[in-house]
């Protein structure tokens, strides 16, 4: 069964340039050959300045165990949903708005609820072979490694934000054995 509604496509305000860049697999070309961080993708989605960025590595150079999303939003400088589509911009994957109305009971039950809150994450849909798991961080290897070897299926991540991620596990475990198709 395929639940179409569970994806809300969002438009990203970036750059041609970048979403070429950003779009080209498996690296992105940078004079260096890494990564694009975090702070630089959500300036370069006009959703903070530099000098919030720098305000933000500041605070993330005497806390080094602090993510730069999270000082982010902590600071109001970047809502939860612009990290979370800037995320999905790194890991080269989709950001969705998950909905527990639309995860199937049998979908959801190819992960126990503690797994899924272990890792803040919820398969939304799946077929025999591969599991799409919405993600706080699709770049999780160690996650993506356990549902896969949970559910025997792989896993194609996508990103959604940490609370709605972890409102949407509550109900849908709280939810129990089908009740509704």
């Amino acid at each position: 069964s395929s639940c179409s509604n569970v994806i809300t496509p969002i438009s990203h305000r970036i750059s041609p340039s970048f979403q070429r860049r950003a779009s080209t697999a498996p690296s992105l070309p940078d004079v260096e050959a890494r990564r694009w961080k975090l702070g630089e993708i959500l300036w370069e989605m006009g959703v903070i300045t530099l000098e919030q960025l720098e305000d933000a590595l500041e605070v993330q150079r005497q806390n080094p165990q602090a993510k730069i999303g999270t000082i982010l939003q902590d600071k109001g400088f970047a809502s939860p949903e612009a990290v979370a589509q800037a995320v999905a911009l790194r890991a080269r994957t989709e950001y969705v708005e998950v909905d527990a109305q639309s995860i199937a009971p049998d979908v959801a039950s190819l992960i126990p609820a503690r797994l899924a809150a272990f890792h803040k994450c919820i398969p939304i849909r799946a077929d025999d072979e591969t599991v799409t798991l919405a993600m706080a961080n699709a770049l999780d290897i160690v996650a993506i490694e356990d549902v896969e070897r949970v559910s025997k299926r792989r896993v194609e991540p996508v990103v959604a934000t940490e609370p709605r991620i972890l409102a949407v596990i509550e109900q849908v475990y709280e939810r129990g054995a089908p009740t509704r198709g």
